[in-house]
């Protein structure tokens, strides 16, 4: 059964490899995720218009723990064994998520929506992107303004 998964998985994803190098940029997983939409329980049920953030923030999820050394690709045989391909899979998968494991999951329609209320909510000048003042609100200012400024720092240096 698994070995049955992992195979349907590495198909569908080498067909979004449009360069044939057993990787996915983040173009091709963008399109990957873009897709998957319809199948993923009650995200479909939302507005269109969120869509694009939510193809962003999945992505982002992907390349922040997958490509840390900043290459901009994943192996695809790396996506078939990961964790978080087994949560997108969930999401995918089960229709009867209880209210908490759905809210647990990061590709789920509810958590998404928490994401992107908070994102909202820190974005105070609405570019679409959170700067050093921004992040440092998170959690009512409980991230100091050191961790703010270091990590800013290292994504600079990536």
């Amino acid at each position: 059964q698994r070995r049955a998964v992992a195979e349907r998985l590495t198909m569908n994803l080498c067909y979004y490899d449009l360069s044939g190098t057993g990787v996915l940029r983040e173009g091709d997983l963008e399109l990957y995720i873009f897709e998957l939409i319809p199948s993923i329980h009650k995200l479909n049920t939302l507005n269109k218009s969120f869509f694009p953030f939510y193809v962003s923030t999945a992505v982002r999820k992907f390349f922040f723990f997958m490509d840390q050394a900043g290459t901009g690709r994943i192996r695809i045989s790396d996506l078939v064994l990961s964790p978080i391909m087994a949560e997108l899979e969930e999401a995918i998968r089960d229709t009867s998520l209880l209210p908490t494991a759905e809210a647990q999951n990061w590709f789920s329609a509810r958590s998404a929506l928490s994401v992107y209320g908070n994102f909202a909510n820190l974005d105070t000048d609405k570019n679409g992107r959170l700067g050093q003042h921004d992040l440092a609100k998170y959690g009512n200012g409980t991230i100091t303004e050191t961790f703010v400024k270091e990590l800013f720092q290292h994504i600079k240096l990536r």
